[in-house]
């Protein structure tokens, strides 16, 4: 997949688009497929290193928008008892 990748702090313009792997969803996970993605104010504090607990590489873009495929899903029984109340509502 194409990603904004930071890998060393100093501004913005140390942002540059890679192809990385794509990550594989834990169990409880899901994985969206983006149609669109925004860098924000948050992303800009991180380029500076000046956000806390984020090193580099790191991908930016924490806005975003796209379509969930639910194909499998691995849930713990308590999560399962949630979902069923969800849509019950």
């Amino acid at each position: 997949m194409k990603a904004v990748v930071l890998n060393e702090t100093g501004g913005p313009e140390n942002l540059v688009i890679e192809e990385v792997a794509t990550p594989e969803p834990a169990v409880g996970e899901v994985r969206v497929k983006l149609k669109t993605s925004a860098l924000n104010r948050r992303d800009y504090w991180i380029t500076i290193g000046k956000y806390p607990g984020v090193s580099c590489p790191s991908i930016g873009g924490s806005d975003g928008a796209g379509n969930l495929r639910i194909q499998e899903i691995h849930v713990k029984a308590h999560m399962k008892a949630a979902l069923c109340c969800a849509h019950a509502v």
